[in-house]
């Protein structure tokens, strides 16, 4: 990761001591660094990002779903609800 300096009017990058000026280069993007520390670390990162999303997608949906059975019978045994007993044109 590059330091920066506290000049305002500093245009060059400093590079961090034990770290080769072709390794920044390489790992210039955010994602690439992530990624990269990741591996090192032995961490199966898209494996992670891949679960995170099959979850999101697939719960968001069911949410809705059941929101929408809750609602139903919130209606349904409500007073005056379509469970209370009276035909529908009586009321």
């Amino acid at each position: 990761m590059a330091t920066v300096s506290s000049s305002a009017n500093a245009t060059e990058r400093s590079v961090p001591a034990g770290v080769s000026a072709g390794t920044t280069a390489a790992a210039a993007t955010r994602l690439a660094r992530i990624r990269k520390a990741a591996a090192s670390r032995g961490i199966p990162l898209a494996a992670i990002v891949t679960a995170v999303a099959v979850v999101a997608l697939t719960s968001i949906p069911a949410a809705g779903a059941l929101q929408i059975v809750v609602k139903e019978l919130w209606q349904a045994t409500s007073p005056g609800g379509p469970l209370d007993g009276e035909p529908a044109a009586a009321r």
